[in-house]
């Protein structure tokens, strides 16, 4: 069995290889989208190595392979997890390996990063009993996740992202239970749980299992209780949300066991609704021009609430999102972090900015046009270049004396395109030489801080004045262009 695991996970083996050994760097991270998500929590998905119901977020995207071992960030090496799960995998990680960055001993530590890919590998893809085959590891997640009990089987888990879709229903089966090499206690009914377990069990969603005595009381109380008078029809329907489309025809039992409580599958659907509107506007934002005012997201979702019928109170939207209306504007971009997006927050005339990459400013008619053939002032999109072009120029102090001279060394550095240079370089002219004359007066223009300011006021000066018939300069506008050179200060 072991022999076929390794053949089966060979590239990974041989990927983790060349990655420590070549001492390279860590591939970014990305979630799971909102489409995604929505698809688990609709169909009442189950993380796949404890069998705990997704709810909230009380799961996240875990890299199968994980990114520090040279692992992929690509729908083949993701699945979905609870967060319990997800932490426990990497804590066991970092007991068997040590801290990061692995390379500095991987020589020594090369067969427990094998095991533990290994190990990783096959319980995504066969469960948590599959581990079995590899001692230490599952010894280790299991101490740290269960308290060496054994979890029970799911039956509702997601696959890789590779294997499904937003419209797929669970789709990863357990058929078989491997052989195990080291015994598991199961005594999860007989064993006191301690307080430290229950806290933990709570912060992480863990509902542990109830011995079959408890739940037998469970159901006895509740069949004393005085039920309602409604006909057998109305009690069978009543707190029943459907699936989907089909589910409820489905040969396999398993699909038409879970059912909605239809107060809090409402809140839930609110919650999903208001991610999905929020990851749609930003991901459209960051694709079309990566910064806006904090004031169009509020604007977002009173349209929505507007829309939803039957109505919903805004305090109900902000109260599912976890914040207050009088909290609006500091916890809004807490909850977009916490949503996976990544951006820094501007303050400038009394507004707050998202700017989702400082790197790369898009601003209408100042670094990008917008629409081709109209009117742009032809900015460098990127700060840092524009710094880089005034520290170029600052080096050619006393060495240039004709500004023709200097534009053409500035030209000749390719910092920036001609077309992004040279309205930096004529701006610096006009500061420096008001009257326009060739020669260079290195006297009048000062260091890198005082251009800054003062190239700041006249490039203001200079786009508000320009005739920009295809759009209405605001506000807005300018307040991004502030945030611009805000940001170009930083730099320094």
């Amino acid at each position: 069995m072991l022999s076929e695991i390794k053949t089966r996970y060979s590239k990974s083996l041989k990927r983790s290889e060349t990655f420590l050994e070549d001492k390279k760097t860590t591939s970014k991270s990305t979630s799971i989208t909102s489409t995604r998500e929505l698809c688990l929590l609709r169909n009442q998905a189950e993380c796949p190595i404890c069998a705990i119901k997704f709810s909230g977020k009380n799961h996240n995207t875990e890299h199968i392979h994980p990114r520090a071992l040279g692992g992929l960030n690509v729908d083949e090496n993701k699945i979905q997890m609870c967060t319990a799960c997800n932490n426990s995998r990497n804590l066991t990680m970092q007991s068997m390996l040590g801290t990061p960055p692995y390379y500095k001993n991987y020589q020594s530590i090369k067969a427990d990063v094998d095991e533990f890919i290994l190990w990783s590998e096959v319980t995504a893809d066969e469960g948590f009993l599959a581990g079995s085959v590899f001692p230490r590891a599952q010894e280790i997640f299991t101490e740290a996740r269960f308290a060496n009990t054994e979890p029970p089987m799911p039956k509702r888990a997601y696959g890789r992202f590779s294997t499904w879709d937003k419209d797929s229903l669970p789709n990863l089966k357990f058929y078989q239970t491997p052989i195990r090499t080291t015994p598991i206690e199961h005594n999860q009914s007989k064993r006191k749980i301690g307080l430290v377990e229950r806290f933990f069990d709570r912060l992480f969603g863990y509902e542990p299992k109830k011995p079959e005595t408890e739940t037998k009381k469970e159901d006895k109380k509740s069949a004393n209780k005085i039920k309602p008078h409604r006909s057998s029809k109305q009690q069978s329907s009543i707190g029943l949300i459907s699936l989907d489309e089909g589910i409820e025809n489905s040969k396999d039992e398993t699909l038409n066991e879970p059912k909605y409580n239809s107060t809090t599958s409402v809140d839930g659907d609110i919650v999903l609704e208001v991610r999905t509107h929020l990851s749609e506007f930003m991901e459209r934002k960051q694709r079309e021009i990566g910064s806006f005012p904090l004031h169009e997201i509020m604007d977002l979702l009173k349209t929505f609430k507007n829309g939803k019928k039957p109505q919903v109170s805004w305090s109900k939207i902000l109260k599912q999102l976890g914040i207050t209306t009088s909290g609006f504007w500091e916890a809004m971009p807490e909850v977009l972090k916490e949503m996976g997006y990544s951006f820094q927050l501007h303050t400038t005339g009394g507004v707050d900015y998202i700017i989702m990459d400082e790197s790369y400013i898009i601003i209408k008619g100042f670094s990008t046009a917008g629409k081709a053939g109209k009117s742009s002032l032809s900015w460098p999109s990127k700060p840092n270049k524009m710094v880089e072009i005034i520290e170029f120029v600052l080096t050619k102090r006393e060495i240039c004396y004709d500004w023709t001279e200097l534009r053409d060394s500035l030209y000749a550095s390719k910092i920036e395109s001609k077309k992004r240079t040279t309205p930096v370089y004529k701006l610096l002219h006009k500061l420096s030489n008001p009257e326009g004359e060739e020669k260079i007066v290195w006297q009048n223009i000062p260091d890198l801080i005082e251009i800054l300011k003062n190239l700041e006021s006249l490039a203001l000066e200079t786009y508000s004045s320009r005739d920009y018939q295809w759009f209405e300069l605001d506000q807005h506008c300018t307040n991004l262009v502030k945030i611009y050179f805000e940001i170009a200060k930083q730099e320094l």
